[in-house]
């Protein structure tokens, strides 16, 4: 068995990966000790990840009209 602390920790990082969050984003926000997480830099944090999420969604939605605007190419 593992500590409690480890296994939320490792929960933390496997959902912030499939967030999105790259190994790197995730060190910087976890806490050196498991009992003194910094709950404003994670909400900041996830609300940036959310805010660059969205705005690639924009980007591919503008990028998908333009190519249906263009049509089939010709081969």
């Amino acid at each position: 068995d593992y500590p409690e602390d480890a296994v939320t920790i490792l929960r933390v990082i496997s959902d912030a990966q499939h967030a999105g969050f790259s190994l790197e984003e995730i060190s910087q926000l976890l806490p050196d000790d498991a009992s003194s997480w910094k709950h404003d830099e994670l909400i900041a944090a996830l609300r940036k990840k959310i805010a660059d999420i969205e705005a690639l969604e924009e980007r591919l939605a503008r990028l998908e009209a333009a190519l249906l605007a263009a049509g089939p190419t010709q081969q």
